[in-house]
């Protein structure tokens, strides 16, 4: 039996990193936040060829929102959401957005195919 791989070594095979962000949204804000998701989507997909898909849950709580992107590994990732994490457009369309989100509410998560 082979020793257990290190959580930040990529397994042999793995080539693709799943990025999802969730947020809840404020109260009367949901036609505003899946505007910017819209809007912040389409500038990284322009400027950077980075698909970021939108999604909301049919059950459950509606007020939820989740978008992510696939990368082909990690090193991929990293760079990806460096350029959009600099990007000074992206920047100031998330500081206007922040209204539409309950703070402290984003969660993230990256996954690893395998």
């Amino acid at each position: 039996m082979s020793s257990p791989q290190s959580l930040h070594q990529e397994p042999k095979g793995a080539s693709m990193i799943t990025w999802i962000r969730s947020a809840a949204i404020a109260p009367g804000k949901v036609p505003d936040a899946f505007a910017f998701v819209k809007k912040a989507a389409k500038l990284i997909e322009e400027k950077y060829a980075i698909k970021i898909v939108a999604s909301r849950p049919l059950v459950g709580n509606p007020t939820r929102i989740f978008w992510y992107a696939q990368h082909d590994d990690l090193q991929a990732y990293e760079r990806d959401h460096q350029k959009i994490n600099t990007d000074i457009e992206f920047q100031q369309m998330l500081g206007e957005a922040g209204q539409c989100f309950i703070a402290g509410s984003t969660h993230d998560e990256i996954l690893q195919t395998f």
